[in-house]
């Protein structure tokens, strides 16, 4: 099975969307096999995620990264460790909310082009802007 790291893009915030939110899915995919760590994000001094920097050292082959963030979630440097990651052959699943929230994933390059929000990387058809 799968050895998967579900990650968040802030800090554990009680009254906001921390990993805890998502421990359905968690259990969920352990109870079918798969090896899942979960865990919002913890940075070092510079800023950069600890587990997004360890990425493309093989301790997992998928990141469910869950862009819950209204200020710029990821680092320059966490999003040259996720291409390499990828680039090494790490799967990734990315997802957001509305409007704005997670608007980070545009910094990713082409995986985060296709997600459209209200002040960044807004749809081309203006009829679809609501």
């Amino acid at each position: 099975m799968a050895r998967i790291l579900l990650k968040t893009t802030i800090p554990h915030a009680e009254d906001d969307w921390h990993i805890g939110r998502f421990s359905l899915l968690v259990r969920h995919l352990r109870d079918e096999g798969h090896d899942v760590t979960a865990r919002d994000r913890v940075v070092d001094e510079h800023g950069d995620d600890l587990d997004l920097i360890r990425l493309a050292d093989g301790e997992w082959r998928q990141l469910w990264l869950f862009a819950v963030d209204v200020t710029g979630g990821l680092t320059a440097t966490d999003c040259n460790n996720i291409r390499r990651f990828r680039a090494l052959g790490g799967g990734t699943m990315l997802t957001r909310d509305h409007q704005d929230t997670g608007s980070c994933l545009v910094s990713l390059g082409l995986i985060g082009a296709a997600h459209n929000f209200h002040s960044v990387n807004t749809e081309s058809d203006p009829a679809r802007r609501q």
